[in-house]
């Protein structure tokens, strides 16, 4: 009996140390996990925004366009990015900054055109922002459009397969073509 409870106490200690311990850094990996889905919560508002954004510059509605980015703005500020770790951390602050900055272009154009035209640098920073951080909830597809810009081209995300364009709208609805994909994680 006493050979089977040295085992028992050494199967429980085995137990314990790999389970994390004394316990007591459980509960703050679980508020990890929490500030994470809060995290990706708060990211997946942004992007909506930004989806619904897309889709107004599409439909050529500056008013409504102008709404979701400001909309878009207010919820980036709220973004939380604590919860982040390692590289993204760090990274975090940066990028956000970038966002804010793009943002602020599309809020402060006075046209349509102008809002397209500031939509590519946003774009931009949403594609990285998903590549790095996770799509937020969904997949996205980057799209891309090589006529626009005087045949520059452009990239933008979309929660569609199907291409509308909103650097064109309707004068070039389907414009453009799939050229990635950022699945969920």
């Amino acid at each position: 009996m006493k050979r089977f409870t040295q085992i028992t106490l050494l199967f429980a200690l085995a137990l314990l140390v790999a389970c994390g311990g004394d316990g007591a850094d459980q509960p703050a990996e679980k508020a990890m996990t929490a500030r994470s889905d809060d995290f990706g919560s708060q990211l997946a508002t942004v992007t909506d925004h930004y989806l619904a954004l897309k889709d107004a510059l599409v439909e050529a509605d500056g008013q409504s366009a102008a709404g979701h980015a400001t909309a878009m703005r207010t919820a980036l500020a709220a973004v939380n990015g604590e919860s982040l770790s390692g590289d993204k951390a760090g990274k975090w602050t940066a990028d956000k900054a970038t966002l804010a900055a793009a943002i602020d272009g599309v809020v402060g154009a006075d046209n349509v055109e102008a809002m397209r035209a500031a939509f590519q640098a946003l774009s931009n920073a949403m594609i990285e922002t998903a590549r790095t951080y996770g799509p937020a909830e969904r997949t996205l597809y980057v799209q891309h459009c090589p006529m626009a810009f005087n045949n520059a081209g452009a990239d933008w995300l979309s929660a569609d397969k199907q291409v509308v364009n909103p650097y064109f709208g309707d004068r070039m609805l389907h414009c453009g073509s799939v050229t990635e994909t950022i699945a969920m994680k």
